[in-house]
């Protein structure tokens, strides 16, 4: 806690000095004094509780503003870092579609240059009652011919 000191000094006010009225007359002085918030238009001046209410006023203002700003340039810096992670991610993706796109071209020439083209995929065998126990071999008709033709040769059992 600070203790005020007492005497004549603490209530003196050079702004009311009868001494210094021509000082403060001064037109520069004035204009000054009024930018400062110690005097009023008119010339009167302003007490102090008054004065510390308006700087206050003054400080917290351009404090808000300051803060504004900052959120301003703070926005505008964080659009401009989207925008140009959107553009990049866009342009990997033109490149990778340009890269399948040019595989895909060289192949074709590839194979347009050695004249022929890859085979397809085999053709699907069907499982159903024409292959020997579904394993896809299919079940040889017996010929008109003879009956032997059409069977196995195995050793015979001994």
């Amino acid at each position: 806690m600070t203790l005020k000191p007492v005497g004549p000094l603490d209530s003196y006010n050079s702004l009311t000095d009868e001494y210094l009225v021509d000082y403060f007359n001064n037109k520069r002085i004035r204009k000054h004094l009024r930018h400062m918030g110690l005097i009023t238009r008119r010339g009167e001046v302003v007490d102090e509780p008054t004065f510390r209410y308006t700087t206050a006023r003054k400080e917290h203002r351009a404090h808000v503003k300051e803060l504004m700003s900052q959120a301003v340039i703070n926005k505008t810096l964080e659009l401009e870092r989207n925008r140009r992670a959107f553009i990049r991610d866009k342009l990997i993706e033109i490149r990778k579609i340009e890269t399948v796109n040019k595989v895909k071209r060289d192949r074709d020439d590839y194979t347009l240059d050695k004249g022929f083209r890859p085979k397809s995929a085999p053709p699907k065998v069907k499982q159903d009652a024409e292959c020997v126990a579904g394993v896809g071999i299919p079940r040889v008709a017996p010929s008109s011919g003879s009956l032997s033709s059409s069977l196995p040769t195995v050793a015979p059992p001994i």
